[in-house]
C-alpha cells in the first residue's frame, strides 16, 4: 500500500513539474535557513553539557544595578559553610603575558583557579593529577595546544616556565594598573586533554589560586581578596549544589549572604545582592556584564528561532496554497478512488505521504543549499567571536530528517483534509468543488504570506537606516588620522619619547581604553557626604587627550600632571547631574570619588574643566555623565595623530621606533576610525543575515504568487475566452484577473504596517541614538511589495488576456 502511495506521488510530481519545482525550491530555501539556525541553536545548547554534574553547577552573579558575572572573592569561602553547598571553585582574571621555556616565548592568557576546579568541572588531564594539580603556589596547568607550542610532543610535567605578566591588557580589557613585570618560575603540574568539548571557560592556562595569594603577600598584587566591595575584580564563583538540595534553597542562601554583608557597608552598597545562573544557561546567556567569554545573548537565540519559524511559515503557506489550488485538478482522481472503495483515511494518508515525500525532496535540496549558506555565515566577522563550527555529525542530520517529516505533515495537513472530503457524485458530474471555506483559507494564507514579507521588508529598511545612522554618527571627537597603539605593559612616557621621533607624528596622547572597546568603568560620585552617590562613567586620559581628539573645552582648563590625583574634568551631562545651573558654577567644586578598581577608600578631587559631551562607549548606548582624570599607571593606549600623507612610510617608521621599545613583540596598532567601524561590524553582519532572510521571504512569497497566478489564469481561461468574444479588451481582462490579488495585497499592507511599526519600535527602545520611524520606510516597503507583486501577477494575466479565445473554447 505504501509503495503504491509513493509511486502515485512521484507520478503526480512529474505530471505537475512547474508546481512541484515551485514547492520544492520554496521549501528548500526555507529549510536551508532553518537548518542553519537549528545548527546554530543546537551548537549553542551543547556548551558545558559534558560535565557530569552540570545540572547541579551554578555560577553566582552580582546584582549591582546591572547583573554582573563577577563576585567578591570572599563569597566562595562563605558559601562553604552551608550544607546545601558541596564545593565551590573560583576563576580570577589577572594573568596575561609571555610564557618562556628556554628560547621559546609565546603569549599566554591564564586564570587563577581554585584547587577544586577539576573536581567541580570535568576537564580531563592528559598529564598530571587533577586532585593536586592546582594545590601548590606557582603551579600551572596548560592546554594541550599551549604545551605543544612550548615543549613539543614531550611530557612537560615538572618542567618550569617563566611568566611575565601584562595584567588584564592581555585579555583585551586595557584595565590593568600594573606595568609588565616577571611573575617568576612556574612548575607545569598538568596538561589538559584536547577533547574538543565546548565550554564557556577559556582553558589555555590555569594558575593555582595559591599563587595569587602568594603574589599578594609578596607585594606584587594589591590585597583585594578580603573586600566585599571587590565586585568588579574579575572573580567568577561557581558552586556545586549538594544532591538533595534545591535551586530555591541555594538561591535563598546567596541572597541571604548578600543582604547580610552589604547591609554592613556604606549605603551605596545596601541594594547589592547575589543571584544564581545555572551552568547550562550560561550559553546562550541573558544580558550580563563582565562575561567570562563571549556568549550569544538569549534575546538573539530566541530571535533566531522566531526568524526560522517565520521563514518556514512563508514556505509552508506556499505549499499549502498551491496544494489546495491544485486539488481542483485532482478532484476526479479522488472521486474515482472513493468509488473504487477508498476510504477517507486512505486518501488522507496518500496526500500526507505525498507532502512528506515532497518535503524530503526539498530537504535534500535544502541540505545542498545549506552548505553554501553555511559557508557564507562562517565567513562573517562575528563568527570569530561566536565560533560556530556547524559540525556535520549524524545527530544533526537525524534532527534534520525529523524536521523535514514534521514540515511535510504540517504543510500537507490542510490540503489532505480538504481533498479527502470530496463527494464522488459531485466531482464526477463536474459540479462545483470549491467551497466558500476553501476560498477563504487560500485568501488568508496568501494574505499572511504577504504580511510576513512586508514586515521583513520594512524591518530591513528600518534596520539599514539605523545602521547607517550609527556608521555616520557624530561621536563628538575627531576620528581621522589617529593611530591607537597598544602599550603592551610599557610605560607611556617611554612610548612617547620614541614614537614622537617620527617626523609625520603630529601629537600623542594616552588613554585607558578607546571608546569603541565596549568597556564601561563607573565610579560613585558625591558632591556632599550626605548626598546619595551617583554613578558616573570614568576614563583615565592624559592632559592633552582633549586637544589631540579635538574635544572642545567649554569652561576652565584641563588637569595637570603635577596635580593628577586631585584634579578632574567632567562633561556637560555631569554638570547637569550634579545640579549646577551653568558650566562656570561647576569649576572649583570638590567631589568625593570612590576608588572603583583602583582604591578602596574615597578621594577628594576638584573640577578644573568642562568638556563637550562625547561618545565614550558604543553608539548603541546613550552618553552618560563622565569623569576624566589622569592616572599614569592606567594609560594603556597611545593615541598617535599622524599626517595623512604617505601612511605606509609612517607605519614603517613607527614600527622601527617600536622595535626600540619592545624588540620581542610586534607593534599592535589600528586607526581609530577603523576601530569604531569594527565595533559596529556585528550589526553589519546582522543586517546581511536579515537582508538575506528578507530576500528569501520575498522570493518564496513571489514564487507562491506566481504559482497562484498561473493557476488562476489556467482555471479561468474559458471565462477569459468568453469575455473576449463578448468584446472585453486586454486591459479589462488583466484588471479582472489581477484585482483579487491586489485586494489581498492591500489587506496585507493594512495588517503589516502597524505590526511592523510596533515590532520595530520594541527593539529600537533598547538602543540609544535612534532614527525615528517615519512614513517613508513604509511607503518604500509597500512600493517594493506592490511593484514585485504586480510584475509577477501581470506577467501571467497578460498571457491569459492576450490568448486566442478559439484555443480555450474549441471544445465547447
Amino acid at each position: 500500500m505504501f509503495k503504491n502511495y509513493f509511486i502515485i506521488a512521484f507520478r503526480n510530481l512529474f505530471r505537475h513539474k512547474f508546481f512541484a519545482l515551485i514547492n520544492i525550491f520554496g521549501l528548500a530555501a526555507g529549510m536551508s535557513i532553518c537548518l542553519l539556525i537549528i545548527s546554530m541553536l543546537l551548537e549553542q545548547k551543547s556548551y558545558d553539557n559534558f560535565h557530569t554534574n552540570k545540572d547541579r553547577i551554578y555560577r553566582v552573579t552580582t546584582l549591582a544595578g546591572r547583573e554582573n558575572a563577577t563576585t567578591p572573592s570572599l563569597l566562595a569561602d562563605e558559601l562553604k559553610n552551608y550544607p546545601a553547598v558541596e564545593k565551590t571553585a573560583r576563576l580570577k582574571r589577572g594573568f596575561g603575558g609571555d610564557a618562556t621555556y628556554h628560547q621559546t616565548t609565546i603569549p599566554l592568557i591564564g586564570f587563577f583557579a581554585d584547587s577544586t576546579l577539576f573536581s567541580l568541572f570535568d576537564f580531563p588531564l592528559l598529564y598530571g593529577n587533577p586532585a593536586r594539580a592546582l594545590t601548590e603556589p606557582f603551579s600551572v596547568v596548560l592546554s594541550q595546544e599551549t604545551a605543544e607550542k612550548l615543549f613539543g610532543q614531550q611530557n612537560p610535567l615538572g618542567e618550569t616556565i617563566s611568566l611575565e605578566e601584562r595584567g588584564l591588557d592581555a585579555f583585551g580589557f586595557n584595565m590593568g594598573a600594573h606595568q609588565a613585570q616577571p611573575y617568576g618560575e612556574f612548575t607545569v603540574t598538568g596538561v589538559l586533554a584536547d577533547t574538543k568539548q565546548k565550554t564557556h571557560i577559556p582553558t589555555e592556562a590555569f594558575i593555582s589560586y595559591a599563587t595569587r595569594q602568594a603574589l599578594v603577600q609578596n607585594g606584587v598584587w594589591e590585597n583585594d581578596l578580603e573586600s566585599w566591595t571587590d565586585i568588579f575584580g574579575s572573580t567568577y564563583t561557581y558552586v556545586l549544589m549538594r544532591e538533595g538540595a534545591s535551586q530555591a534553597e541555594l538561591a535563598a542562601i546567596v541572597d541571604q549572604i548578600g543582604q547580610r554583608e552589604y547591609a554592613q557597608l556604606e549605603e551605596q552598597y545596601h541594594h547589592y545582592r547575589f543571584s544564581l545562573q545555572p551552568l547550562t544557561h550560561i550559553t546562550p546567556s541573558r544580558m550580563i556584564n563582565n562575561p567570562l567569554s563571549f556568549q550569544m545573548p538569549l534575546e538573539a537565540y530566541y530571535f533566531l528561532g522566531v526568524l526560522a519559524l517565520l521563514v518556514m511559515l512563508t514556505a509552508g503557506f506556499n505549499y499549502t496554497n498551491l496544494s489546495v489550488a491544485r486539488s481542483l485538478t485532482r478532484a476526479k482522481e479522488v472521486g474515482v478512488r472513493k468509488v473504487s472503495g477508498a476510504f477517507r483515511h486512505h486518501l488522507f494518508a496518500q496526500f500526507v505521504g505525498e507532502s512528506i515525500l515532497l518535503a524530503l525532496l526539498a530537504l535534500g535540496a535544502g541540505i545542498i543549499l545549506f552548505q553554501f549558506v553555511k559557508l557564507g555565515f562562517v565567513n562573517l566577522w562575528v563568527n570569530q567571536y561566536l565560533n560556530f563550527e556547524l559540525a556535520e555529525h549524524a545527530s544533526v542530520y537525524f534532527y534534520f530528517v525529523g524536521f523535514g517529516i514534521i514540515i511535510g505533515v504540517l504543510a500537507g495537513l490542510y490540503p489532505a483534509l480538504y481533498m479527502s472530503h470530496y463527494t464522488p457524485s459531485k466531482v464526477l458530474k463536474n459540479l462545483t468543488l470549491m467551497r466558500p471555506g476553501g476560498l477563504g483559507i487560500r485568501k488568508v494564507l496568501i494574505t499572511l504570506q504577504f504580511t510576513l514579507s512586508l514586515i521583513f521588508i520594512v524591518s530591513a529598511l528600518i534596520f539599514y537606516r539605523q545602521l547607517d545612522h550609527y556608521l555616520h554618527l557624530e561621536y563628538g571627537f575627531s576620528q581621522e588620522n589617529i593611530l591607537n597603539i597598544e602599550l603592551q605593559g610599557h610605560p607611556y612616557e617611554q612610548a612617547v619619547s620614541q614614537l614622537s621621533q617620527v617626523a609625520s607624528v603630529e601629537d600623542i596622547s594616552g588613554c585607558w581604553f578607546i571608546p569603541s572597546s565596549g568597556i564601561i568603568i563607573e565610579k560613585n560620585i558625591q558632591l556632599r557626604e550626605e548626598e546619595e552617590a551617583r554613578n558616573f562613567n570614568f576614563m583615565a586620559v592624559t592632559p592633552n587627550y582633549f586637544r589631540n581628539h579635538q574635544i572642545p573645552l567649554l569652561a576652565g582648563r584641563t588637569f595637570t600632571e603635577e596635580n593628577a590625583q586631585s584634579e578632574v574634568v567632567v562633561n556637560e551631562l555631569a554638570v547637569e547631574a550634579l545640579g549646577f545651573e551653568n558650566l562656570q558654577d561647576a569649576l572649583g567644586a570638590t567631589l568625593i570619588v570612590d576608588g572603583g578598581l583602583q582604591k578602596e577608600n574615597g578621594s577628594l578631587v576638584q573640577i578644573t574643566g568642562v568638556v563637550r559631551n562625547f561618545q565614550d562607549g558604543l553608539p548603541i548606548h546613550s552618553m552618560k555623565p563622565m569623569l576624566l582624570q589622569y592616572e599614569p599607571q592606567s594609560i594603556k593606549v597611545a593615541n598617535v595623530r599622524v599626517l595623512p600623507t604617505d601612511i605606509r612610510k609612517t607605519m614603517d617608521d613607527l614600527n622601527n621606533r617600536w622595535g626600540v621599545i619592545d624588540p620581542m613583540r610586534p607593534m599592535e596598532a589600528r586607526f581609530l576610525e577603523d576601530q569604531l567601524n569594527t565595533s559596529l561590524q556585528v550589526f553589519v553582519d546582522i543586517f546581511k543575515v536579515f537582508g538575506f532572510l528578507t530576500f528569501l521571504a520575498i522570493s518564496i512569497a513571489l514564487l507562491g504568487l506566481l504559482g497562484m497566478a498561473v493557476f488562476t489564469a489556467e482555471s479561468r481561461i474559458k471565462e477569459v475566452g468568453i469575455r473576449k468574444v463578448l468584446g472585453a479588451n486586454p486591459g479589462q481582462l488583466i484588471f479582472l484577473l489581477s484585482k483579487g490579488f491586489l485586494q489581498l495585497l492591500i489587506v496585507a499592507i493594512v495588517i503589516a504596517v502597524p505590526l511592523a511599526y510596533f515590532g520595530n519600535n520594541l527593539w529600537l527602545q533598547n538602543f540609544a541614538n535612534q532614527v525615528p520611524i517615519d512614513a517613508s520606510v513604509f511607503l518604500a516597503g509597500i512600493a517594493i511589495m506592490l511593484v514585485l507583486g504586480l510584475i509577477v501577477v501581470i506577467s501571467q494575466t497578460l498571457k491569459a488576456a492576450t490568448s486566442n479565445p478559439v484555443d480555450s473554447l474549441k471544445d465547447e
